[in-house]
């Protein structure tokens, strides 16, 4: 024998249409709404506790969003303006997550798609305009010496990987025009290979 639900009709509270609804619905979820719309009409203007971000917070850590919701959230961002005002909060709420403060921040170390390794380095007077990086091998140079490298000075990896940066490993070059020398005339036809740093003793690059 089936049961019959008792339904009872209700007045949405917000466009005042009558509904029906069952009971069981109406005490789980506080049915007191027709639709969605005014469900969330009646949200508007109404401030979150911590408690309660908090709780939406860990729900939507690790969530995967499948392809077709994600397809429906960026369809409706289509032609959302946003205003001068919230830009400039976005503007600031960025500005607090700049290096140390960004939570994907890995100590400044960024290995480049050519082999070597640059770190974040703002003060250095040649450090990139954009990223504020400087290359690893040419920092530890600078510390052994207790200078700046200029920039027409090249630092050369003796095993050829870019990314050993042990001070015994590298050899410095005065001038790129040295550097491309070695490399077309010593290493093809094997004459004065070098094996040695010029660093390791306190030597600069033949000064």
């Amino acid at each position: 024998m089936k049961l019959k639900l008792k339904i009872n009709y209700i007045k949405c509270s917000i466009c005042n249409r009558i509904f029906y609804c069952p009971t069981w619905r109406q005490i789980k979820y506080h049915a007191n709404f027709c639709s969605t719309k005014c469900y969330w009409v009646s949200k508007k203007g109404i401030k979150l506790s911590k408690e309660h971000k908090a709780k939406i917070k860990k729900a939507n850590i690790g969530k995967i969003r499948s392809k077709e919701s994600r397809e429906r959230y960026s369809l409706a961002k289509i032609g959302h303006k946003v205003s001068i005002a919230t830009r400039k909060k976005i503007s600031l709420h960025h500005a607090n997550f700049k290096g140390s403060n960004h939570p994907q921040w890995k100590g400044g170390r960024k290995h480049r798609t050519d082999g070597s390794i640059s770190i974040y380095s703002p003060l250095h007077p040649y450090a990139h305009k954009r990223g504020k990086h400087v290359l690893e091998h040419r920092l530890i140079t600078e510390k052994i010496l207790k200078r700046f490298l200029k920039p027409t000075e090249i630092i050369h990896h003796i095993n050829h990987i870019r990314n050993d940066n042990r001070p015994k490993n590298l050899y410095l070059f005065n001038t790129n025009k040295e550097h491309l020398d070695y490399h077309r005339f010593g290493i093809k036809n094997k004459l004065q290979l070098i094996t040695k740093s010029n660093l390791i003793n306190g030597a600069d690059g033949g000064k």
